[in-house]
This record gives C-alpha cells, sequence and structure tokens, in this order.
C-alpha cells in the first residue's frame, strides 16, 4: 500500500459518500486509477464497508454505556464464549480485548436506562457464571470527543 492508496483510504474515512471522480480531481489523478485502486483496496479487504456515523441519540439510543471487564485468568475458550454472547446481543455496538488493568472493552448502546441495567447486568451475570470475573465497570458516556477513523 503505498502513499496514494493511503489518500484515498483517509479521503473515505471522512466521507464514504465520495465519488471515485471527487477523489480523482481531489488527488489529482485520473478517474481509473481511482476506481481501480478502490477495488484492489477493497479485493484486499483493507476497505470492508462503507458506513454512516450516526448520531446514536437522535435515533433513540440515549444512553451509551463503556464498559470496562477484569478477569483473574482467562482460561481457554472463555473469549470464544464472551465473543459469542456479545455477538447474539445486539445492544453492544463494539467490543475488544485490552491490555492493562481490564481485559475487555464494550461499547453499549440502550434506549433507557433500564434497558442499560437489564443489559448489563445480564453480561454480569453471563460472566461471573462463564469465566473467571474479577471486576466489572459500566460507565456513561457522555460526550462525545471525537469519532474518526484516524
Amino acid at each position: 500500500m503505498d502513499e496514494t492508496d493511503q489518500q484515498i483510504i483517509k479521503i473515505l474515512s471522512a466521507n464514504s459518500r465520495k465519488s471515485g471522480r471527487e477523489i480523482a480531481n481531489e488527488l489529482n489523478l485520473s478517474h481509473q486509477t481511482v476506481v481501480s485502486r478502490i477495488k484492489d483496496l477493497e479485493n484486499k479487504k483493507v476497505i470492508r464497508g462503507y458506513t454512516s456515523i450516526l448520531d446514536w441519540k437522535k435515533i433513540g439510543y440515549g444512553v451509551n454505556m463503556g464498559i470496562f471487564v477484569e478477569f483473574g485468568k482467562l482460561l481457554e475458550g472463555d473469549l470464544d464464549k464472551i465473543r459469542e454472547y456479545v455477538a447474539k446481543e445486539p445492544s453492544f455496538a463494539f467490543g475488544c480485548t485490552l491490555t492493562g488493568k481490564y481485559d475487555i472493552f464494550l461499547i453499549g448502546l440502550f434506549k433507557t436506562t433500564e434497558e442499560a441495567d437489564e443489559k448489563t447486568t445480564k453480561l454480569r451475570h453471563f460472566l461471573s457464571h462463564n469465566t473467571d470475573l474479577h471486576r466489572f465497570r459500566a460507565d456513561t458516556m457522555t460526550q462525545l470527543l471525537k469519532h474518526s477513523q484516524f
């Protein structure tokens, strides 16, 4: 991947609706070159899809939570069980493993505080019965400071 590919990726990350022709004009390249490079990036799975950045509160998900989980010890297969549980629960929009004090971080999007309490309680219950759960912390996210691919 060269500098031109990186520039194309940066432009698409800022606005995935930008046309190949607009990108070509911005980078002073031919339309065909840009389209060919984008297709190559898609085929290599560098670009895995195109999305919109949503204001979750405006579409009814007014309670957004960051959930931090610490385990005493993760056994083989624990992450698979957790991944399967989280995948089945649409309220969890993002999840990753961490280095440092906590082992897992999730973002939950909920319509009400009651729903947030119900879903985080169920998650805590699942983790305490299926893993060596040490610490579980769920914090309400209040202000978005930045949302970007870069």
